[in-house]
């Protein structure tokens, strides 16, 4: 794990994880705090489970997954996350992170002292509104898995809170490629990794969608919308 200073005034990637319309004061107020850049690689922990907690992150490139161990020993996945998203807010009420983080592929986030965040926040009115939106937003029903919905009501509904993140992030709504393993994502859905194999496969065959390998295209959207229902 590497690190490196960083000054969001002059960060072309601040449009991703930053409120926009932020004035140049509010930029120069957000560079004077001590944020910096980590690199990781594939499976490096960014936190574990009962750290204490000090920092939230921002990802400037790559994914990572959290997850937490279940009575049994075997991983739970918790989330993923993407360019853009924010790491660390659940962590905020009992100050300590309740589960581990771990980079899905080679990743690089932007590490925010809280400290240094709560005293820019009452400079920067949309600032303190951005974090609250970010908050809220883990509270939406869509991003969590219903135990009693069917296997291809799960994986259409990952594949369009996929589509819909990433095209709030400027990149394309219908292609991009999945950072995590099957495996992985049963272990998100509740789904036998054989399962999940499965049901791309039917998806594929009722050219629902594309896939080769981890890349994958949505080919009929409203098809998929009907899976989630």
């Amino acid at each position: 794990m590497s690190e490196y200073k960083l000054d969001c005034s002059h960060c072309s990637l601040a449009s991703l994880c930053m409120p926009l319309g932020l004035t140049p004061d509010e930029l120069k107020l957000l560079s004077t705090m001590a944020i910096e850049q980590r690199n990781f690689k594939p499976n490096e922990p960014l936190f574990r489970s009962e750290q204490p907690f000090t920092n939230l992150y921002a990802i400037r490139s790559g994914s990572f997954k959290t997850v937490t161990i279940t009575p049994s020993g075997s991983e739970h996945v918790v989330g993923f996350y993407l360019p853009g998203e924010w790491l660390g807010l659940h962590a905020i009420h009992r100050q300590r992170y309740a589960m581990t983080a771990l980079a899905l592929e080679t990743s690089a986030v932007c590490v925010i002292p809280y400290t240094e965040l709560t005293t820019a926040t009452q400079s920067i009115p949309s600032l303190q509104q951005y974090v609250f939106s970010m908050m809220s937003e883990k509270l939406n029903p869509d991003r969590y898995v219903d135990p009693n919905s069917s296997a291809e009501n799960r994986i259409a509904r990952l594949l369009l809170s996929l589509s819909q993140r990433y095209t709030r992030r400027g990149y394309s709504a219908r292609e991009f490629r999945l950072s995590m393993s099957r495996e992985e994502m049963g272990r998100y859905l509740g789904l036998a990794t054989e399962t999940v194999s499965r049901i791309f496969t039917q998806l594929a065959q009722q050219n629902i969608i594309e896939i080769q390998r981890r890349e994958v295209k949505l080919v009929d959207l409203e098809q998929l919308e009907d899976l989630m229902g």
